[in-house]
């Protein structure tokens, strides 16, 4: 009977050390879990926060080009507004010319004719005198 009774506690305390290690396995597996769950769940937020971040800097870049092609466009209206300018000018300037050239060979032709009209009267008066 002893020994039946020594078998069996053996037996027991067996597996009572079998369930306290299974326990201790379970404990163990669950915070392996928990760390790994913790780990990935540092993991996704250290992507938002890249996925955060590249998406701020696409929006600084967006409008970074956004305000460089501003300034072209800018840029672009100042040179067309100069270059009209200097057209206008240079337009005034060759309308000046060619009233001035348009006046000079005005009093030009005037005083041709007016030479043609004193050589004539010259001529008439030389002519009349020889007579």
């Amino acid at each position: 009977d002893e020994q039946l009774e020594a078998e069996r506690l053996k037996a027991l305390s067996m597996y009572e050390t079998r369930e306290q290690k299974k326990a201790v396995d379970r404990q163990y597996g669950a915070q392996v879990l928990k760390m790994q769950m913790a780990d990935r769940e540092r993991q996704r937020l250290r992507e938002l926060e890249l996925q955060d971040q590249e998406r701020e800097a696409m929006v600084r870049q967006i409008q970074m080009l956004k305000e460089e092609e501003a300034a072209n466009q800018a840029e672009r209206r100042e040179q067309n507004r100069r270059l009209m300018e200097e057209v206008a000018l240079a337009n005034a300037e060759q309308i000046r010319m060619k009233n001035r050239l348009a006046a000079q060979d005005k009093e030009e032709e005037r005083r041709i004719l007016l030479y043609n009209k004193q050589r004539e009267a010259r001529e008439r008066e030389e002519a009349h005198e020889k007579e």
